[in-house]
């Protein structure tokens, strides 16, 4: 049993016993009754003692009655509650700090973050009153997992961690949180294996979930214990987000500039906005988004505008609502320049090569002998069927030479999540007699040997093709075309006039323009959130919607301890009525 109030009750105990002893004492025992005379009692000077004060109490069934009615009180006020001992607890709080956490949802400007700070305060302090304290392990999760405070049982230091903790702009990523929480687990039961061993009732761990729900859906255990949900006011709020950017110069004409934009409302009526692009703060175009339907909906739209001179745009939409993080995002345009890129052969360049790299760049790129030395003035070499040197300060890719006569070979596995490699296809690639190659990461492999590699000298990338070009079906292939263009924005950002957007779960976990450091000393960063599952803010469109309905059943049971005071009380109220009826009795002629 737990006593929310042990101090108040203690009080309460010891004012009513020093009343009931009181009375007691002072209480006249014997009823005047008119008698002929006492001398030929035996025991008279006894009995005449009775009504004397401040004598020693008799102990009796109703005084007895008295103590308990006032020990039953006692605890009452103490707020007495049941619950499990608290020092075999483990208790583990996960607070979510995504975007839609930021949302303001009260009229006094306080956020769904805000309640769960005071939420997981409130949880700790209901613990920390318990016989003995818990385990105690808080998190927060956005688009990673940190450790905020435990495994510890100091309840104030947790407190302070917890009102510590900022928001974010990040997405939420709820479900990878339970990895870290496992591994957690694991690692302190191992590091108190032998004392857990030794105890009669091995440890419980309950796990609290504070979240909207827009951060994806949760398993049902970890390490078989059950999540908890507490819905933090998951009720729908109107917002109108950013929920995708990009930009890029005309191939033809790279002073004009195409910026796509997609905006995703959940108002429930029909609306509009303007969707500004801005420079510096000066207006270079705007349009207009309309919703005409109810509920949750996306909406595109294209600007067009010209700008000489690289840039980092800011695109705005005008629409108040409960979130701001999603109302603007940035996108760096590269400047309108083509790249200047050298290939280098022993002859004639690969055609295809050439005419790939003209489109990507911009330009013709310039093709030089394996014996002339590399132009100064080279932002990317490509080396066509040649070996170049160990070490350069210059971005390359190289394709080829082919080693001995080995065979026909074919790609058997790449690495899908490379930047380089996204979206290209290998399956079908095959070659003739690639060579050995030996770096920092396998790109692509054979059956029997890398065939692409990238490695890194003195900071500067490189990429390096076991084969020659004109010995393989690459060249014909379409994922040999995106695998350069990527390869080119990779070694190059902004080469191919593509704008970079930067996620706040890649860089900084705010949005807005921030100084970040650079090789060059430092640049100013637009930093944006773009994600469709925040910018519902909570509502329900399949996200999360699994996270709504279990805290709909479990808020309203996540009560810590279960309070029984009340009990107490009808005790006291018993055991009153027990002893008038005790004491009518006596009393009775």
């Amino acid at each position: 049993m737990i006593l929310a109030a042990p101090i108040a009750g203690l009080i309460a105990g010891l004012l009513g016993l020093a009343i009931v002893v009181l009375l007691y004492l002072l209480k006249l025992r014997r009823r005047p009754v008119a008698v002929s005379t006492t001398m030929l009692w035996r025991r008279a000077v006894r009995d005449m003692e009775g009504n004397v004060p401040w004598q020693a109490a008799r102990p009796s069934v109703l005084m007895l009655l008295h103590l308990l009615v006032v020990g039953l009180i006692a605890i009452a006020i103490a707020r007495p509650s049941i619950g499990s001992t608290a020092s075999d607890q483990r208790i583990v709080i996960v607070i979510d700090t995504s975007a839609s956490m930021n949302a303001i949802v009260s009229a006094d400007g306080s956020t769904r973050l805000d309640r769960a700070r005071e939420r997981a305060e409130e949880l700790v302090r209901r613990f920390d009153r318990s016989s003995g304290s818990p385990e105690l392990i808080v998190y927060r999760v956005g688009a990673g997992v940190r450790l905020v405070a435990g495994p510890t049982r100091e309840s104030r230091r947790v407190l302070r961690a917890i009102n510590s903790i900022e928001p974010s702009d990040e997405p939420g990523d709820l479900a990878s949180v339970f990895d870290q929480i496992r591994a957690t687990m694991q690692s302190v039961d191992q590091a108190v294996g032998a004392s857990d061993a030794e105890q009669d009732s091995p440890r419980s761990t309950r796990v609290f979930v504070l979240t909207d729900g827009g951060a994806g859906d949760l398993p049902d255990t970890v390490e078989g214990s059950p999540i908890e949900v507490i819905a933090l006011d998951p009720s729908p709020v109107v917002n109108a987000g950013l929920i995708a950017l990009s930009a890029e110069r005309d191939r033809t004409t790279p002073t004009l500039c195409r910026v796509f934009v997609r905006v995703q409302s959940t108002d429930p009526e029909p609306s509009g906005m303007i969707v500004r692009v801005l420079d510096s703060g000066e207006e270079l175009a705007r349009g207009a988004i309309a919703f005409d339907a109810e509920g949750i909906q996306t909406q595109s739209t294209t600007l067009e505008f010209t700008l000489d001179q690289g840039a980092e745009l800011e695109v705005v939409i005008d629409h108040p609502d409960a979130m701001d993080a999603d109302n603007r995002a940035w996108v760096r345009l590269p400047d309108p320049n083509p790249v200047r890129v050298v290939v280098v052969a022993d002859g004639a360049a690969h055609p295809i090569l050439l005419d790939v790299l003209s489109a990507i760049a911009g330009r013709e790129p310039a093709v030089i002998g394996a014996d002339e030395p590399i132009p100064a003035w080279a932002e990317l070499v490509v080396f066509d069927g040649v070996l170049g040197p160990d070490q350069t300060d210059i971005p390359s890719i190289a394709f080829g030479p082919s080693g001995d006569n080995s065979g026909i070979e074919e790609v058997v596995s790449w690495k899908r999540s490379h930047p380089v490699l996204r979206d290209v296809a290998m399956g079908l690639v095959a070659f003739d007699s690639p060579r050995s190659l030996v770096g920092e990461e396998v790109l692509a492999s054979s059956d029997e040997k890398s065939v692409m590699i990238e490695h890194a000298s003195r900071g500067v990338r490189h990429f390096d093709v076991a084969f020659d070009l004109d010995r393989s079906n690459w060249p014909v292939q379409v994922g040999f075309t995106i695998f350069l263009a990527n390869a080119v924005e990779y070694l190059v950002p902004g080469a191919s006039g593509i704008g970079v957007v930067t996620r706040t779960d890649e860089l900084l976990p705010m949005v807005g323009v921030q100084e970040i450091p650079t090789p060059e000393g430092s640049a100013m960063v637009g930093v944006s959130l773009l994600d469709a599952s925040e910018s519902l803010a909570g509502v329900s469109a399949g996200v999360g919607t699994e996270i709504r309905e279990r805290a709909g059943a479990i808020s309203r049971s996540v009560d810590i301890d279960r309070p029984v005071w009340r009990w107490f009380v009808v005790a006291a109220l018993a055991l009153m009525t027990i002893e008038w009826l005790l004491h009518a009795a006596r009393v009775r002629i």
